[in-house]
Parts: structure tokens; sequence; C-alpha cells
């Protein structure tokens, strides 16, 4: 049960803090503990698409892992969303787990990554919105 979103600086909402039956939900990455670096941390990159035919998943999806492992990147979860809160219109999402914000970042700029990302673009279409999500303990 949804126990209503926290509002907070007047009308921002800040989507982050609510409570789920009973787990809650912090803002923003957990604090640092005293020593903890970037590299005692998980960082995940969330991709969500809405138009990809399978016929050239399969393809996209055998290509972007090798793109991956130069900086430590690993799939951890892609499926077809169940959508429990809000619109949708996301067909697909994958999740990707990073050593650091650094390794995220500088595979979604490799010129392996851009090379099957415009492959994607001109092949699925579709929009797609990519987030990195940082300073998850590891």
């Amino acid at each position: 049960m949804l126990a209503g979103p926290t509002v907070h600086h007047g009308d921002h909402f800040d989507v982050k803090t609510f409570a789920v039956e009973g787990l809650v939900r912090v803002p923003g990455p957990p604090p640092r503990r005293s020593g903890e670096r970037e590299r005692d941390m998980h960082y995940v990159v969330i991709t969500r698409s809405d138009s990809t035919p399978d016929s050239d998943l399969g393809h996209y999806l055998a290509n972007v892992g090798a793109t991956m492992e130069p900086y430590g990147g690993r799939l951890l979860a892609f499926d077809v969303p169940q959508r429990l809160e809000g619109a949708g219109g996301f067909t697909k999402t994958a999740v990707l787990e990073f050593p650091t914000g650094e390794a995220a970042r500088g595979w979604y700029s490799s010129a392996a990554y851009q090379e099957i990302a415009a492959w994607r673009i001109a092949t699925m279409g579709g929009q797609v919105d990519i987030n990195l999500v940082s300073g998850v303990p590891a």
C-alpha cells in the first residue's frame, strides 16, 4: 500500500521517498561510511526501451555484452517490465552493473558501445531511456 509521497522544497516531488508495505526508500544514495570509496560501491545502469523487435534484439544483446567487459560491466536483469505504478510505455528493461561510476560512464561513451548504440538507433528505433544510479553500497 502506498503511504503517500513525501514532498520536499515546496512543490518539488521527491520520487525516491515513499513507503510501500513496510519497505522504505530514502532519497538519494545511502550516506558513505567513513573510509568508503567509489570502488566500494556498485553502480547500476537502467535501460528502458519502447520498441525493440525481437529479431533485432538478439543481435544487439549478442554484441553489447562484449562492450561492457572491458569496464567490468555485467547484465543483471533483462525482461519485459511488470508495471506496478505509472503510465508505462516501455516494453523492455535492462539492468546493468558496473564497479564504478567512471567505468559505467566510460562504457557508455566508448567507441565500441556507441557503434552498437548507433546500430540500435538505426535498426530498432523507438524511445530509449538510459540512467546511471550511483552509490549503492557493495
